[in-house]
């Protein structure tokens, strides 16, 4: 990417010192969205799950009910806070949801054995293997945009930079 400013090949900001990250930011951005997204679309499955039968099974229904409400809560967290943290928090989420499944697949839970066979297993799998990498690298650009920002630069001049 070509430097807005010919003068300025460092893409430095001279009032601040710091560099601008406009790609950065620009990823950081489409990542946090598509990964809470992610989380939603997971959270709508289990709740899709749960009113279409799920609800009935013991302790298994009472389960998608939380994970369909606290995914879509997390979901609307990431995508209007957009802090890394939180990226990461989704991401563990995910991968408890994807351990759930696989355990009730391979060894069955409180009673309960699913199979990949089962509405929605294979596709929830892949939103949620596929959400917890976009959220580690919404995290890890999200992490570089904040550091890029906060980095103290010298001038040219020899004055510190605030």
């Amino acid at each position: 990417m070509e430097s807005p400013c010919p003068e300025n090949p460092a893409n430095i900001d001279p009032n601040t010192g710091t560099t601008r990250a406009p790609t950065r930011r620009l990823q950081s951005f489409l990542a946090i969205t598509a990964g809470g997204a992610l989380v939603g679309a997971s959270a709508l499955i289990h709740l899709h799950l749960w009113a279409s039968g799920y609800r009935h099974i013991p302790v298994i229904g009472p389960m998608f009910l939380v994970q369909g409400t606290v995914g879509l809560a997390i979901a609307v967290a990431v995508i209007t806070l957009r802090k890394p943290i939180l990226a990461l928090v989704a991401g563990g989420f995910l991968l408890g949801t994807i351990a759930g499944l696989l355990t009730s697949v391979w060894w069955g839970i409180f009673g309960f054995h699913d199979s990949f066979g089962a509405p929605f297993a294979l596709t929830s799998l892949i939103v949620e293997i596929t959400g917890v990498f976009v959220l580690v690298a919404a995290s890890s650009f999200n992490s570089l945009t904040i550091i890029g920002q906060n980095r103290t630069i010298f001038s040219r001049r020899g004055r510190d930079a605030p």
